[in-house]
């Protein structure tokens, strides 16, 4: 951030972000500075990286209690999902639920329903419960029916959320969550392909397997992010950039584990057979992802490898190969290097220091309430 920070206009369009883990991407979405002149991201974000499919999931495992109410904690969990709180942020949240859903709790009710929200006064969430009563049916064409309309009918409400990843004059900030509505329409579009099945072939008899198919299609779901490709920043994975030149290169998880990746592919094919059959194993895989760093170095003037020196839960803190390769090649015959290199240590600035906690004094009034709790 800090790097992208001091760029201008112009180097904006010769930068390139490298993400051998796709799975940080939004996370970097969401770090980067504004930029006015918009970036592009070439690669696809997984549906169980969104919102979209905790939403669902969250969803179908409120269908499946059979009574004709909803238990109050499933409802506070999907009113303060991130998806529903986007959608009461753009269009107005009303005060209403919050103290609804407290009175709710302070009388010990387990179970509700959208009248009890009519009757406190929170209209607007007690519509978006009958709406979710209408997913209640058993039979799956008409599950598939009722989903679909409910789900038509959520995505006109975040039609005024943005859409696209490639930034406006106000910036990448304006569109933190791009992923919403993008894997919202993704979900849409599993849904219109279960239809057709159903429509055609009926593999399907019960709303439980259309839940479960559905789960199984939205895992391998990916949304693809727009952007602009011919001006601001670009943002890659490894094997995207070949080919390809920048004045500025920034490559993100330069960690051993991931760069290069040392988990084997799922194969039924062992190792030997694969050597006598002449196919790639290990060895090739190594080799063309140092051609891809190396190749990166192309034309550069400026080349950022980043990695992550203390271990966390993923990846133990340990650099890659190639960072340690660069270091101890390109040298001239006298010894002295080729390249340049500076190490920079960069830690996440702490918060201001923590202000002083007042001791606590016990009043004859604070006695009492607590004899009284007690």
């Amino acid at each position: 951030r800090d790097i992208l920070s001091n760029l201008t206009r112009d180097q904006f369009n010769q930068t390139l972000v490298v993400l051998p883990d796709g799975g940080t991407l939004g996370t970097l979405l969401q770090a980067l500075p504004p930029s006015a002149n918009g970036l592009n991201v070439t690669m696809g974000l997984a549906m169980h990286e969104t919102p979209v499919l905790s939403l669902v999931e969250q969803v179908f495992s409120m269908l499946e209690t059979t009574s004709d109410t909803w238990r109050l904690e499933q409802l506070q969990a999907f009113h303060a999902h991130p998806v529903m709180h986007h959608i009461h942020r753009t269009h107005g949240n009303s005060p209403g639920v919050g103290r609804a859903m407290h009175a709710l709790a302070k009388s010990h009710r387990a179970w509700v329903s959208a009248d009890d929200f009519d009757e406190l006064g929170a209209q607007d969430f007690a519509f978006d419960v009958r709406q979710l009563a209408t997913l209640r049916a058993k039979d799956a064409s008409a599950f598939l029916e009722a989903l679909s309309s409910w789900a038509r009918a959520l995505e006109g409400r975040l039609e005024t959320m943005p859409s696209e990843v490639n930034a406006s004059e106000e910036g990448v900030a304006s569109s933190a969550v791009p992923w919403i509505p993008a894997g919202w329409r993704r979900f849409r579009t599993v849904l219109a392909v279960l239809q057709r099945l159903q429509t055609a072939h009926r593999p399907m008899s019960t709303a439980a397997e259309v839940r479960a198919m559905a789960r199984r299609m939205l895992r391998q779901e990916r949304v693809d992010l727009l952007g602009e490709p011919n001006r601001g920043l670009q943002v890659m994975g490894l094997t995207e950039t070949r080919a390809l030149d920048f004045d500025r290169v920034i490559v993100l998880d330069m960690n051993e584990g991931t760069v290069p990746q040392t988990s084997r592919p799922d194969s039924f094919l062992p190792l030997d057979l694969r050597n006598s059959l002449g196919m790639p194993g290990p060895r090739e895989r190594e080799a063309r992802y140092a051609y891809l760093v190396h190749r990166l170095l192309n034309r550069a003037s400026e080349v950022h490898l980043l990695y992550r020196s203390s271990p966390d839960r993923k990846e133990g803190g340990e650099p890659s190969r190639y960072l340690m390769q660069l270091e101890g090649s390109f040298h001239k015959p006298d010894g002295t290097p080729h390249l340049e290199v500076e190490h920079v240590n960069l830690h996440v600035p702490l918060p201001e220091a923590r202000p002083a906690i007042r001791p606590m004094r016990m009043s004859d009034p604070m006695r009492n309430r607590l004899k009284t709790w007690a």
